[in-house]
Formats: structure tokens, C-alpha cells, sequence
């Protein structure tokens, strides 16, 4: 009882009572800093998330575009449109929240301005009519520079992230040294001792009720964001898993206990090899980021879409001694993704078939087509013998043969456009020739129509392009061939030129008319396949509607263009444009040019030969016009019917060309080439030009012939021109006559 009452008393409670009112003041200051530590960390854990989700939805919007391109369904373009909403406003709120940190704010604008790049070419190929959806460089290398931003800004706040972790623990050990080393020093009695380790076990209490309450928001931060936690502690093999990712996978959280070989055995066996490799790889430093997707087995059985992303904590060794990550169910979207590969299956499977169907008819239409077109050539070349009104239907005869020739052409080079299998030349050719050519062919039709016909090209006379030559004239003899046929009166004019556009040459070729024009309403569907101004101009004119979209995409297709100026009743004025650039090689010397011989003076050494050719073709309609060719070419022929009678007559006689049908009966003409190829092998014999006929006219029927063994290849109906050229390609005059 003395001790209350002594001084040593009143001085022990008078230290005391300074001791609790320092550690008062210390713990209020601790405290401070710890919930100011927690709020960092708060923040921080809010960034990544909220960036992470951002990303989540640009793959969301690109999913969503290319779902419209490929369906052009409106619900798709819809969510399109209210999806850059979103990200719009969760770009405008994170740059309000990180308003104080200068750093954050330039890193999120940057990403923001990739994803305005994105936008700008996501709405550019909606708005392309002709996009082609298997070209996705641009938006490949823009998710690239929105991925290396993100992932830039997601590793600064990770890292930012670890510290702030490993500081709130040195904070806590540092505390408790300081605390531990203010008792000793006051030498404070047993009972300030147990006193102040009570206020410390209660300040710790409230340091962990923060901690709880950070880690809730950030459960809740991970569940608006539709992700689940995990950490997964390499040296024990301990791995925490949030309570949003076990019920993800359908399972009670107060029951499950994670394990990673639980986990691994949720994994799908074919994706089982992939995480681990990839995981290896994260852990040993080889990899950048760790970002995967699989499967993982739902409690139900079913399999579900993870996406996984997470990074490293490493030691001052760069070991990995933690990885801590997010999983995300990606489900949805991975069906989508699946069933827009369907529909691009699909679209493919339908374009192989109609490819086949239009092979095989062309391979029906263009065998019988021979023997018309060529019985047509015959009676024209004999006119002058018949009356008119045999005349008049030879005549009538030729014009629907050549109509169903164009027809034929139009749908075959519309396939091989469609397919990408179109092969454009890139020869040196003389303008000035290619125009005498198209005045020599289109005069006359324009004449048949009382129709001035006037072109000038004085300009480029002279010049040398590089180019598809043939091309180049299929396309203006159709713009031609359209502006005769819907011209009744008037003239046709034809301008080219060499105009600078932007900057850029470009070789233009306008043909101009003054027909019936064209309604403003009916513009855009001039380069539509299948479609005219209206029906009762199809009913008039005739035609499929083909000519002009193919002589668009052939344009298109020599980085050109073709467009329209039209008013009705007043006339069109149709423009080819052709990038110049390198292409217009240089101006000829008019002292430099040689006029070609004609065909028939090229052949006429051939006639004095007195060689011979080989016919082998089943059809007796073309067996009666190719000898007609001969004939009149002057060569001496045989003509075997199948493959074996072919093969028979080569071993008797040695030819100086053989004309191969590619479909034939008993033995077909590729097999029939292949044995000749090995006959003469075998005997040392050169090599006899064989010439493939086929009907099908596809890049793969060409490339059949010359694996074959087949010298060259022509494509049925036949034209004696075309004969001519072949025929005097291959046969020379320095053969023997005798082998």
C-alpha cells in the first residue's frame, strides 16, 4: 500500500501515462500511414483492372466488326457502335481518375489514340463495299501497338504494385521494431509493458480490418470486371485462389482446396502440354508477358475458355518466387469466334462449288462451242456463194456464237476474279499499237451503227508502257463495246492521256458517248454484278451484267480505278485510270519501230515445209474443224480419236505437232502426253510440241498440261488466229522433214 502511495508511484503513473500518450500518438501516426498505403494500393489495383478490361473490349469491338463483314447482320453493328460508347467512357474515367498522375495520363492517352486508329479503320472497312475481310495487316499492327502500350503500362503497375506490397510489409516490421524499441528504452514496468503490446495487438486489428477491406474492394473490382485472382507461391507451391475464380468454375469456395496439380487436372488434355510449356517458359525469363488461353473443366463436366494473364515476382537472382495473375472467362467469345469460322467455311465450301460448277459447264458449253464457232468462221470465209437470206442467217449464226463466246468469257473471268487466281502480265507493249488494234476491232460495230468513231492519243503515241497488255484491252474494248450498244446516234470518243492526280501520274482512258445515259439513282449499280439500269434496258440490250464489274476489279486489280460521269439522255463518260509511276518506260524512236509481218507471211514457210500435225480430239464436230484449219493452214494431218490411237500413230510416224484434246475417252491427253514424254526419253528422241486443247479454261486446268509434259495449252472454242500463233510458235522451218 505504501508503493501507491510514494512518489516512485506517481512517478511510474507519470510515466506511464507520457509512455501511452507517445504510443497513442505513435499508433494514430502509423495508422495514418497504413490506411494512406492501402489506398495506393487500392488505386493502383483499380488501374490495372480498369486498363485490362479496356483491352478486353477493343478485342470485343474488333469480334464484333468482323462478325458484321462477315454476316452483315445489323444486331452485330449494332453492339458495334454501342461498344465504342464504352470504351469511349471507360477511357474518359480513367483518365479522370489518374488526373493526378502526369506519367499514367500520357500512357493511357496514348493507348487511347491507338484505339482512335482503330476505330477510324474498323469504320473504314464497314464502310468498304469491297473489303477484303483475309487482309487484316492494319488492324493486326495496331492491336500490336495497343497491346505493347497496355502491356507497357500494366507491368510500370504491377511493379508499382509489388513495391507498394513489399513496402506495406517493411512498414509492418518496422513498426514493430520502433514500438519494441521505445518499451526498452523507457524501461517501462511489467504492466506499460503488457499494456502497450495490448493497444499494439489492437492498432494490428485495425491495420487488418483496412487490409480486409482493401482486399474487398478489390473483389469487388475483380468481379465487376468479370475476373477471378490467383497467386501462386512457387517456393511452397501455395496457391491462393479469389473466391470469384472457384465459383467461375462451379465450385463451393469454403470447400475447395487448391492444389496445382488439382488445377492442372482441370486442364484440357490437348491444352495440358500447352500451359506447362508456356508457364516453363514465363517462369525461366523466355517469355515477355504470360498470356494464354485454354480449357478448363466446369464442375458440371463441361469445358469453359480461359483467358490467363499474369506476371512475376522475382528475387535479386531474377528467380520467379511468386506469379500473380487473373483468369477471365472467355466462352462466349470463343464461339463466336468459332462460328464466324464456320460462316467463313461455309462462304468458302459455297465459292469452291459454284467454282466446279462453272468449270464443268464451262468444259459442256465450250466443246460443242468449237464446232459452232469454227462451222461459223467456215461460212463466213464462203459468204460470197450464198443469197442473202442465207447471208443474213450466217450472219446471225456468227453474232450469237461470238455473244455466247463473251457470255462464257465474263462468267469464267468473274470466277478466276473471285477465286484470286487472276495472273496479270507485266510486259513492255507500244500504246500506239494497242490503240491501232482497238480502232481496227471496234470500227467496225461503230460503223455497222452509222456512229462516229474517233480516239486520240497523239500524246502517248509513241510511249512504252508496262502493263497487262491484254488486259488493259479487254477492258476498254468492253467500255467501248457499251458505249456502242447504248449509243442509237452521235459519236464515240475515246481520250488518252497522261494526267497528274494528287501528285500521281496516272494514264487515263475515258470513252465517251452520247446514248441513253444513266440515272443518278442507278450509278452505284453499275459495277454490281448481274445488273443493269433497269430491266426493260436488260430486255433491249441484252448482256449478264458482268463486263463492267470484271473491268472494275480488273482495274482494281493493277492498282487502277474505272469511274462513271453519266446524266440520262445526254450520254457516259467511262475512265480507266493506270498508276504510271515507274511503269511508262520511255518514249520510242518512231525510227526504231518495225512493222510486224502479217500471220499468214510468218506461216507461209510452214506451208512450204509440207509438215505434219497430229489431230487427237473425240468430238467429230471439232475433228471437222481443226482439219479445216489445217487445211487452210497448209499443214498435213492425221487424226486419232482416243489416247491409245494416238499413242499407235506416234510410234509409226513421228509429227512435227500434235493437238491434244485433254478429254477423251479410253485414254485421256494427259496420260496420253505423259506416255509420248517417256517414249521419247526412252529413244532419244527431242521433245514433239504438243499443244493441249481443253474446255476448262481455270488457272488449275493450265497447270495440269504443262505438269503433264504438254508444251502449251489453248483454250476451246478454238480460233484459227489463235491456231496460227501457236502453231507457228512451235514449228520451224530448219526441222527435218524426215525423222
Amino acid at each position: 500500500m505504501d508503493f501507491f502511495r510514494s512518489r516512485n508511484f506517481f512517478s511510474s503513473v507519470f510515466a506511464l501515462v507520457v509512455c501511452l500518450i507517445g504510443a497513442a500518438a505513435f499508433a494514430t501516426y502509423k495508422q495514418n500511414e497504413f490506411k494512406e498505403a492501402g489506398n495506393l494500393l487500392d488505386h493502383t489495383h483499380t488501374a490495372i483492372f480498369e486498363v485490362q478490361d479496356i483491352s478486353s473490349q477493343i478485342l470485343s469491338l474488333i469480334a464484333l466488326q468482323r462478325g458484321y463483314l462477315l454476316t452483315q447482320n445489323e444486331i452485330f453493328n449494332q453492339q458495334y457502335i454501342g461498344k465504342q460508347a464504352e470504351i469511349s467512357q471507360a477511357f474518359e474515367q480513367l483518365i479522370a481518375k489518374e488526373e493526378n498522375n502526369a506519367v499514367n495520363v500520357s500512357k493511357i492517352i496514348e493507348l487511347q489514340s491507338y484505339y482512335i486508329n482503330l476505330v477510324e479503320v474498323l469504320d473504314s472497312r464497314i464502310a468498304d463495299p469491297d473489303v477484303d475481310l483475309t487482309n487484316t495487316e492494319s488492324i493486326e499492327t495496331l492491336k500490336d501497338q495497343i497491346r505493347t502500350v497496355r502491356n507497357k503500362f500494366l507491368d510500370e503497375k504491377y511493379a508499382e504494385l509489388n513495391e507498394k506490397l513489399i513496402s506495406l510489409g517493411s512498414l509492418q516490421k518496422r513498426l514493430i521494431a520502433e514500438l519494441l524499441f521505445f518499451i526498452f528504452i523507457t524501461g517501462l514496468i511489467f504492466i506499460v509493458l503488457n499494456y502497450f503490446l495490448y493497444r499494439l495487438r489492437r492498432q494490428n486489428r485495425l491495420i487488418g480490418k483496412d487490409l480486409y477491406n482493401s482486399e474487398e474492394r478489390l473483389q469487388y473490382a475483380m468481379l465487376a470486371a468479370g475476373e477471378g485472382v490467383f497467386d501462386w507461391d512457387i517456393k511452397t507451391n501455395y496457391i491462393y485462389c479469389s473466391q470469384y475464380l472457384v465459383e467461375m468454375l462451379g465450385y463451393n469456395y469454403a470447400e475447395f482446396s487448391p492444389s496445382r496439380s488439382a488445377l492442372q487436372g482441370m486442364l484440357h488434355p490437348d491444352d495440358k502440354d500447352k500451359v506447362r510449356n508456356h508457364t516453363a517458359k514465363y517462369i525461366n525469363d523466355e517469355l515477355p508477358e504470360y498470356s494464354i488461353e485454354f480449357r478448363m473443366r466446369h464442375s458440371s463436366g463441361h469445358y469453359m475458355w480461359i483467358n490467363a494473364r499474369a506476371f512475376a515476382i522475382r528475387d535479386e537472382n531474377a528467380q520467379a518466387v511468386r506469379i500473380i495473375g487473373t483468369y477471365r472467362d472467355i466462352t462466349d467469345h470463343k464461339k463466336l469466334e468459332q462460328n464466324l469460322e464456320q460462316d467463313a467455311i461455309r462462304a468458302e465450301q459455297d465459292s469452291a462449288a459454284k467454282s466446279d460448277f462453272l468449270a464443268h459447264m464451262s468444259h459442256e458449253i465450250r466443246t460443242p462451242l468449237t464446232a459452232i464457232s469454227g462451222i461459223s468462221e467456215i461460212l463466213q470465209k464462203k459468204a460470197d456463194s450464198f443469197d442473202e437470206r442465207q447471208k443474213e442467217l450466217i450472219n446471225t449464226l456468227t453474232t450469237s456464237t461470238k455473244a455466247l463466246k463473251g457470255l462464257v468469257n465474263d462468267i469464267l473471268d468473274f470466277s478466276k476474279i473471285e477465286k484470286g487466281e487472276v495472273e496479270l502480265e507485266n510486259k513492255p507493249f507500244l500504246l500506239g499499237n494497242l490503240i491501232s488494234e482497238i480502232i481496227s476491232i471496234m470500227s467496225v460495230p461503230a460503223n455497222e451503227k452509222g456512229l462516229n468513231f474517233k480516239i486520240i492519243y497523239d500524246d502517248v503515241k509513241y510511249f512504252e508502257y508496262l502493263g497487262d497488255e491484254n488486259r488493259i484491252k479487254q477492258i476498254l474494248i468492253n467500255l467501248i463495246g457499251n458505249a456502242i450498244k447504248f449509243t442509237d446516234e452521235g459519236m464515240i470518243t475515246v481520250m488518252v492521256s497522261l494526267d497528274m492526280i494528287k501528285k500521281e501520274k496516272y494514264l487515263s482512258f475515258s470513252v465517251q458517248d452520247t446514248g441513253i445515259g444513266i440515272e443518278n439513282n442507278m450509278l452505284d449499280f453499275v459495277f454490281k454484278e448481274f445488273k443493269q439500269g433497269d430491266s426493260s434496258v436488260s430486255r433491249k440490250y441484252g448482256g449478264t451484267g458482268l463486263g463492267l464489274p470484271i473491268s472494275k476489279k480488273l482495274a482494281e486489280l493493277m492498282d487502277g480505278d474505272l469511274q462513271v460521269v453519266s446524266r440520262k439522255g445526254l450520254g457516259s463518260t467511262f475512265t480507266l485510270y493506270l498508276p504510271v509511276e515507274e511503269r511508262l518506260m520511255q518514249l520510242i524512236d518512231q525510227d526504231d519501230l518495225q512493222i510486224a509481218s502479217t500471220l499468214n507471211d510468218k506461216l507461209s514457210s510452214v506451208i512450204q515445209a509440207q509438215q505434219c500435225a497430229l489431230i487427237v480430239e473425240d468430238y467429230e464436230g471439232n475433228i471437222v474443224i481443226l482439219s479445216y484449219m489445217m487445211e487452210e493452214i497448209g499443214l498435213q494431218y492425221d487424226v486419232a480419236r482416243t489416247g491409245i490411237e494416238a499413242l499407235e500413230l506416234w510410234k509409226r510416224k513421228r509429227y512435227d505437232i500434235v493437238l491434244m484434246d485433254v478429254q477423251m475417252p479410253e485414254m485421256d491427253g494427259l496420260t496420253a502426253t505423259s506416255e509420248i514424254r517417256a517414249m521419247e526419253k526412252e529413244n532419244n528422241f527431242e521433245d514433239t510440241p504438243i499443244i493441249g486443247m481443253t474446255a476448262h479454261a481455270l488457272v488449275e486446268d493450265k497447270n495440269k498440261c504443262i505438269e503433264s509434259g504438254m508444251t502449251d495449252y489453248i483454250s476451246k472454242p478454238i480460233h484459227t488466229d489463235i491456231l496460227k500463233e501457236k502453231i507457228f510458235k512451235y514449228i520451224h522451218t530448219d526441222q527435218k522433214q524426215s525423222k
